[in-house]
């Protein structure tokens, strides 16, 4: 789709809100220009990127959801770390997807050791099948971290598991 599609077809739909996500978008040419026109046009515009690029130049209106990819992913090797150096309160969240003690005790580590939670909320989530929500629960608690508790709704209405879609 062109951007005035995009934009025709977002009109439409009646909403205030305009979440851009899906794969990765900011590897989608056009991408900041479209973020940036749905704030002009009066949107609230969320990102939700996997954190391996950079986010430097999103429009400043929008509101950021980062992924923090944690060792069991495979994929922590590509963080782009230089995005926790601008974060913002209120404009920034980070979503940490939980497998394994090991991956909460090293997103413990980041928060720490980067002072993430003074710079962000925090949101964090079992990965379905492969943790129970409430062993995280019960590490939240123990950790005294403010954290936000999300499970991954799209995996809780599609389950992929059960051939559902």
């Amino acid at each position: 789709m062109s951007i005035p599609q995009i934009v025709k077809r977002v009109e439409d739909l009646k909403t205030g809100l305009v979440e851009i996500t899906g794969g990765e978008p900011l590897i989608q040419r056009d991408v900041l220009s479209l973020m940036t026109l749905m704030c002009e046009s009066g949107y609230e515009v969320l990102l939700e990127t996997s954190g391996a690029l950079s986010i430097e130049d999103v429009d400043p209106r929008v509101h950021v959801v980062l992924d923090v990819k944690c060792p069991d992913s495979g994929m922590s090797s590509h963080i782009c770390w230089e995005n926790f150096e601008s974060l913002v309160r209120g404009r920034h969240e980070l979503k940490f997807v939980i497998s394994s003690r090991k991956d909460f005790d090293w997103m413990v580590s980041q928060i720490h050791t980067l002072e993430l939670c003074e710079k962000a909320e925090v949101l964090v989530s079992p990965v379905v099948y492969r943790l129970s929500p409430a062993d995280l629960v019960e590490w939240v608690l123990e950790s005294g971290l403010m954290l936000r508790l999300q499970i991954q709704l799209h995996k809780a209405i599609w389950d992929e598991a059960a051939g559902e879609r």
